[in-house]
Formats: structure tokens, sequence, C-alpha cells
């Protein structure tokens, strides 16, 4: 789209908001609250909110991968494009606006609504590969 900026070229940062923990260092309460999806091989753990308004958030190797990646703000890394396909751009965009990533606006960094301007006008429905599909919103 004319004067809009390509997805690839917006920085973005892990929400500092969340911490990644990995199933095998939850509470006992926790694991067994996700023990269902333990038996999914590719389940890695949970993004546990530290502020109020944010969503406990099951998470798979792949967005781990990605949430490791991001805590140094930058461009979206090339392997999740290669993954994703024709999917990379709602991908992304669902990410910001489920709050798990932010992009920079102005030297500042923001996510949900205040990102919408931002990401929204260049979003498509697409399905999405099997490697980042297991991304599990709400607990």
């Amino acid at each position: 789209m004319p004067g809009v900026p390509e997805i690839g070229e917006f920085v973005f940062r892990a929400n500092p908001s969340f911490e990644l923990l990995v199933f095998d260092r939850l509470t006992v309460a926790e694991k067994s609250a996700l023990a269902p999806l333990a038996s999914d091989t590719d389940f890695y753990g949970v993004l546990r909110p530290s502020v109020s308004g944010l969503n406990l958030k099951s998470v798979n190797r792949d967005l781990a991968l990605l949430f490791c990646t991001l805590q140094t703000p930058g461009k979206m890394p090339a392997y999740v494009r290669a993954e994703l396909g024709a999917a990379y751009e709602d991908f992304v965009t669902q990410l910001v606006l489920d709050q798990v990533l932010q992009v920079e606006d102005n030297g500042a960094f923001v996510c949900g609504a205040g990102a919408q301007h931002l990401l929204c006008q260049r979003r498509r429905t697409t399905n999405q590969p099997r490697a980042f599909r297991s991304y599990h919103n709400k607990l």
C-alpha cells in the first residue's frame, strides 16, 4: 500500500509487562491447571503478566523464541517471515494487538489499541502455518 510502511520496517520488542516461564518452572498449581496443554509437544510454557489488565498466555516454542529474541528491540527476525509466509503480517499484527509484542511509534513502544493505527491498515485474513498457530491467547 502506498504511504503505509512495510511491517518489516517497524521496530518491535517483547512486552516487558510479561515474564516468560517454561512449564517446568511453574508452581504445582499452575502445572496442574495447564496439564492438558503439556501433552502438546510444541507447548513451551506461559507469559505471566506482571501488571493488571493483561491475561496469562500459553505459548509454544516458536513464540517463546521470538519473545526471547525481542527482549532487545529490533526489526522482526527474518526467520519469522520465512516460517509464516503469507500469514506473516497478520500474525505479527495479532501479537501486537494481543499485547505480547510492542511496536515503536515516534520513540515510544505501544501495543493493543494504541498500535492499531500503525498496523491495521495492512491487515489481511490468512491462515497461519503450523509452527506459530498453537499460540494460545487467553487461558
